[in-house]
């Protein structure tokens, strides 16, 4: 416990200072980032991130958690398997089926197999995933994806 609260500490204080060197190389604006602009957000997520972890457990109340299926250790290699197979089989459909399906796909394959989500949650998951990743590397960062059969 005392380890873990200790490595949310840490990655506060990194995130910290991830993002106060990144504002030395100049954050910029919107609309005209500086070259410090994506290290400065990235440090700020994390800072936050650890933070809201490192305050978790000081503002909930104790809660019993039902026992958890747990892959046995002897499976966990077949798993690390399986998911580089995933990522092989999303990278090769990518191209000719395009950004928005392939991800759609592969999430919902993810959150099924490896999350263990009904196939309807993981559907609406994955669906709301690939629509704001498009919308955002697509239309906000202006980055030209994969269109596949779409067009």
């Amino acid at each position: 416990m005392v380890a873990d609260l200790a490595a949310k500490l840490a990655w506060t204080v990194v995130g910290l200072y991830v993002a106060w060197l990144a504002h030395d190389l100049g954050v910029g604006a919107l609309n005209a980032p500086g070259p410090g602009m994506l290290a400065f957000a990235l440090g700020i997520v994390i800072a936050t991130v650890a933070a809201a972890g490192l305050a978790w457990p000081l503002l909930r109340r104790p809660v019993r958690v039902p026992a958890v299926a747990v892959t046995p250790p002897s499976l966990r290699p077949l798993r690390v398997v399986g998911l580089c197979i995933g990522l092989v089989a999303y990278i090769a459909v990518l191209q000719p089926i395009g950004f928005p399906i392939a991800t759609f796909a592969f999430l919902s394959l993810l959150l099924t197999v490896f999350a263990r989500l009904s196939w309807l949650r993981a559907a609406g998951f994955s669906a709301i995933a690939a629509a704001v990743s498009y919308v955002l590397f697509k239309f906000a960062l202006g980055t030209q994806l994969p269109a596949g059969i779409l067009g």
